[in-house]
Formats: structure tokens, C-alpha cells, sequence
């Protein structure tokens, strides 16, 4: 016999363990006339998306006991900074980015008075550099989009076709035996004094300033 539970109410995302999780922070700090600051880093040229602006942060690792303590632990490693200097004072949200991506947004403050007192690690970070919030907050962004697309094939670095997903022979309809879909993104980006300020980090900077910015 069938024992069926038919009344679950479940709101939870069904495929959350097919997602990356990280965690990022966004540190502001406060210069010597009380002027508040972002603190970017562009990421050194040998590591993933290598000389891109963003925030410290990261994925969340099997030690971490949380998202929070995941954004804590990236900004130390990579700003250099101790835990009693940084302090969370909210969280921004959550954002899932199109590459199946559940990033975990905090924000709050870093004690120090100039990005030049960071002792930022060099094998991750090639600088560290800081915009006023208020500057930022008067930009506006340039505003772009770009299409995602499913591939069932792709080719190979010899040129080689490579079936990921055998639609053709598994009898699906014929629009699935290439690329389909076809979905539109938007990307913004913020072109200051000190680079490009696009993708996650402009988003999030976005968002920043609909829900904290007064």
C-alpha cells in the first residue's frame, strides 16, 4: 500500500544542491573625513576571471559554519585584515546568477582609514582600491545584454564535436538537437578612474544602493 503525503508546503528550492554556493562582502570603511568607501580588489591575473574588480568572497567550504562566517573568512584571506576589524552590520540578500550560482551577500564595515593600511594578499589580489559611496551612488551605469543559450554539443580544443546530450537519438523533438532557448541578461557596468566595475560586483552595487542607500 501507498502512503502518499499530498499536503507538503515546501518553498525551498528543489535543485539547490546542483548550485555553487559562495558568499561575498561588501566592506566599506570610513577615511579620515568621514568619508564612507567601497573597497574594491582587482583579482590577480592568474586566478579565475583574473584582473576583474570585486568583492572579497568566495565559496563556502565544508569549514565554514555558515555564509556569514564563509564572508568573514574570504575577507580576512584576502584583504588581509583581522576578524576584531570587520563588522557585519546586515545582509543584502540573495542572488542567483544564470550559471546556476546561489551567492550569499553581506555587508558592513572594515576599521581602517586608507586602503593603503591593507596588507592584501598578492597571490589572489593585484590591488585593492576604493570609491567613495556617494560618488558611486551618482554614476550612472551603462546598461547591456547578453542571451544564454542551452548547448547539447560543443567543440573541443582539436575541433572535435563533443555530444553532451544526445537529443537526436533519444527521439526528442528536432529543436532540442542543437542550442535552444535563448533567454536575454541584462549586464550593467560602472566605468570609473580605476576600471570597469561590471557583472556580480555591479549588480550587488545596484542592489546596495535600492535597499541601503538613503
Amino acid at each position: 500500500m501507498n502512503n502518499l503525503n499530498l499536503n507538503i508546503v515546501n518553498d525551498s528550492i528543489l535543485n539547490i544542491d546542483h548550485f555553487i554556493h559562495a558568499s561575498v562582502f561588501i566592506p566599506i570603511f570610513y577615511d579620515k573625513n568621514g568619508v564612507a568607501q567601497f573597497i574594491f580588489q582587482e583579482r590577480a591575473a592568474h586566478i579565475r576571471q583574473g584582473r576583474e574588480v570585486c568583492f572579497p568572497g568566495g565559496m563556502i567550504d565544508e569549514q565554514d559554519k555558515n555564509s556569514k562566517e564563509a564572508a568573514i573568512r574570504e575577507t580576512i584571506e584576502e584583504l588581509g585584515v583581522s576578524p576584531e576589524q570587520i563588522t557585519v552590520t546586515g545582509k543584502l540578500g540573495k542572488y542567483v546568477a544564470s550559471m546556476a550560482v546561489l551567492i550569499e551577500a553581506y555587508i558592513g564595515t572594515i576599521d581602517i582609514s586608507d586602503v593603503n593600511e591593507l596588507n592584501y594578499n598578492r597571490d589572489e589580489v593585484a590591488k585593492v582600491f576604493s570609491i567613495p559611496v556617494d560618488l558611486l551612488a551618482g554614476m550612472k551605469p551603462e546598461k547591456y545584454t547578453v542571451i544564454s543559450r542551452v548547448h547539447p554539443t560543443y567543440r573541443d580544443e582539436n575541433n572535435n564535436i563533443v555530444v553532451l546530450f544526445p537529443a537526436k537519438s533519444l527521439g526528442l523533438p528536432e529543436r532540442y538537437w542543437k542550442s535552444w532557448g535563448g533567454r536575454k541578461h541584462e549586464v550593467i557596468l560602472y566605468n570609473t578612474d580605476h576600471g570597469k566595475i561590471w557583472g556580480l560586483t555591479a549588480k550587488l552595487v545596484s542592489h546596495y544602493f535600492k535597499k541601503c542607500y538613503i
